[in-house]
């Protein structure tokens, strides 16, 4: 009878398990750069957080992937927010976002996340969920970095940002459509210096991801990601290369000008809100623009 009471209990748990899973990954996909999507965006951050809390009995690989969706969630958060004016706010969660995307590779890996020795995977298969932990880690630290300051942030460069970027180009580098590629290239583009990694400048990285991504919608070919496809974008304008900047940018304009939703899926697949996000972020920032008006006019 004990048996049964316990065998019970544990079903109840998992069924509960999996649908407040569920439940945090419907809130995530109506996330939004509006009011109601960033409350539902919060909402799966402390979903996920709460399912971490209350789980027994669930593997370090399941504990993993939720960290990871958690630490996914407000990485989002945290873009609205900056967006939003809300600097310190968004400080704050994209340090949660990287502390948990860091306690995943803790789980997985067989070395501390935030040193610069390299990190291996303790457990044979699972270097691509080591690699997306890695990622997720990466990509809030680097957030927190570019608005804490580049200079005041420079010792988590050296001891989590570029020894990540090459665990990620050693374990999976196509982890997150080449995510790996867009890190590192923008981070490039970023820090005083464009130096190299492994001897690629930011250029060669992003353009890499952008041939690997390209999509082909309505007659118009970018990468389907739009990062991926702003960042390119500032690599070749930091290059001063009018000609092939133009060649995407001015697609790129039309494209966004005349798409919704729906056609905006179809290009940046589950990415609609980043590629608004992007987007304007790219189209804000000066010399952009500037470099677009006086070459592609």
């Amino acid at each position: 009878m004990r048996t049964l009471a316990i065998l019970l209990a544990l079903a109840l748990s998992t069924s509960v398990f999996s649908n407040t899973k569920e439940e945090a990954a419907t809130l995530y996909s109506k996330r939004g750069l509006d009011t109601q999507g960033l409350e539902n965006a919060k909402a799966s951050a402390e979903m996920y957080k709460a399912v971490i809390a209350e789980s027994q009995n669930i593997s370090d690989v399941e504990k993993a992937q939720l960290l990871v969706k958690q630490s996914e969630a407000l990485y989002f958060v945290g873009l609205v927010t900056q967006r939003n004016g809300d600097d310190k706010g968004a400080l704050k969660v994209f340090l949660e976002g990287y502390e948990a995307g860091l306690e995943a590779v803790n789980m997985l890996g067989d070395g501390p996340g935030d040193q610069k020795d390299p990190i291996n995977a303790k457990v044979e298969g699972n270097e691509p969920l080591l690699a997306y932990s890695m990622y997720w880690e990466l990509v809030n630290i680097l957030r927190w970095g570019k608005i804490y300051g580049v200079l005041q942030a420079i010792s988590k460069w050296k001891n989590i940002g570029e020894p990540r970027i090459i665990d990620i180009l050693r374990l999976d580098p196509t982890t997150m459509n080449y995510g790996v590629n867009r890190s590192a290239g923008k981070a490039l583009l970023t820090l005083p210096g464009n130096g190299k990694i492994q001897g690629k400048t930011a250029l060669m990285f992003l353009e890499e991801a952008y041939k690997a991504g390209k999509n082909t919608v309505n007659g118009v070919t970018l990468s389907d990601n739009m990062a991926t496809v702003t960042f390119y974008l500032e690599a070749l304008r930091d290059g001063k290369n009018g000609p092939e900047f133009c060649a995407i940018y001015k697609p790129l304009e039309t494209f966004m000008a005349h798409a919704d939703d729906d056609t905006l899926n179809e290009m940046f697949p589950d990415l609609v809100p980043e590629a608004k996000f992007e987007y304007g972020d790219f189209m804000n920032e000066k010399d952009n623009t500037k470099f677009a008006q006086k070459h592609c006019r």
